[in-house]
């Protein structure tokens, strides 16, 4: 769902600005918010269980409950959005979506029957998931698998150990599998910069997606993950880093960087499509529409009404896609030359903080 990064630090159809200007719709399904794991700066504030099992009881007790959509509503989002974008992208994300057996049993040949190419269709998951949905799906055919895997591999998690050793699987079942690593304190250092590259180049991952850490969900200051976040000093240097590696390793992973993070760069044209560009949707797990997926708040909510545009499910598209419009414009004149999630929780928190101040309390 990316555009392609090339050794000399040129892409195409990505604009210096980080906007992609051919590109198609793409939307983030965020299918549940049940989890294999229980990561202390999850964006998505999602529900830990241990098992695959538990996931799958959690998911089914969320949809009894109203809180999340079922598998016959996700298909009619679905049908609404490529009545309206028939070469529209998918990503199934979650939570831990594969762990659901319905994804893969319904929703993935559901859609992989209605899109023009199976490279419209991408899955974030775990290895985990994956492993069991591996085991449950042996006899199914290529053409009957979503393009591309997703996955997470930060270089201090065990999970992303797992998931990076899971490649050559993927890789033997004709997907392709792409590599999201999130920067934070931890893993902005000499040694672990390295680490991350040349795993994924033993993996033979043919790109790494470079992501900036956001405060939102339990990765929020009031959630007490904010000392995860590098400085820029701290951002520029990996980011650095990175570039050299993959120019010294022609048989490498290309890099990339995400539009949040194109500030650190020295470069312009590195930065990927903007999350929060007029093409690109978030629906969360109880069919709130999005205009950008990380605009996560706490216990599955949006971050602020200021990025809703309304609820696939019960609204009309036209009406989300037109409040999307004033909503986007008026973020970006707020928060101009600056992500607009990041510029909104700034503003935010230096809101709380005066207020704490007048009112005599502590910041």
């Amino acid at each position: 769902m990316q555009t392609t990064q090339s050794k000399d630090n040129t892409k195409t159809g990505t604009s210096v600005t980080g906007h992609n200007r051919n590109s198609r719709a793409q939307f983030i399904l965020s299918l549940t918010r049940s989890c294999t794991q229980n990561c202390s700066f999850c964006a998505v504030d999602a529900l830990y269980s241990s098992s695959i099992e538990g996931c799958r009881d959690r998911a089914n007790t969320e949809q009894l409950a109203g809180r999340e959509l079922t598998p016959d509503q996700w298909c009619s989002v679905i049908d609404k959005i490529l009545a309206r974008h028939p070469t529209a992208e998918f990503d199934l994300s979650g939570g831990d979506c594969l762990a659901l057996p319905w994804v893969y049993r319904q929703l993935i040949p559901y859609i992989l029957k209605r899109v023009q190419t199976r490279k419209q269709l991408s899955v974030t998951a775990t290895a985990k998931s994956l492993q069991a949905w591996m085991e449950d799906s042996r006899e199914i055919n290529r053409d009957e698998r979503p393009g591309s895997i997703h996955i997470t591999f930060d270089g201090c998690r065990q999970y992303s150990f797992d998931n990076i050793q899971i490649a050559s699987k993927v890789y033997g079942l004709g997907m392709d599998l792409h590599i999201e690593c999130p920067l934070t304190e931890e893993n902005c250092k000499i040694n672990k910069i390295h680490e991350i590259y040349y795993a994924a180049k033993a993996a033979r991952v043919s790109e790494i997606l470079l992501m900036r850490f956001f405060p939102v969900g339990r990765g929020a200051s009031e959630y007490g993950a904010i000392d995860l976040d590098p400085t820029a000093a701290m951002y520029r240097f990996a980011i650095t880093e990175f570039f050299k590696l993959s120019k010294q390793n022609s048989d490498g992973p290309d890099i990339k960087v995400q539009c949040a993070l194109k500030k650190f760069a020295d470069i312009a044209t590195t930065a990927a499509a903007c999350k929060m560009g007029d093409a690109t949707w978030c629906v969360m797990p109880n069919g709130v529409l999005l205009i950008c997926p990380w605009a996560y708040g706490l216990s599955g909510h949006p971050l602020d009404k200021a990025f809703v545009a309304g609820n696939i499910l019960k609204n009309s598209y036209e009406h989300c896609r037109t409040k999307a419009h004033l909503l986007r414009s008026g973020l970006h004149n707020k928060y101009p030359r600056e992500c607009r999630v990041q510029g909104f929780v700034n503003a935010r928190n230096r809101e709380q903080n005066t207020a704490a101040i007048q009112g005599g309390g502590r910041i």
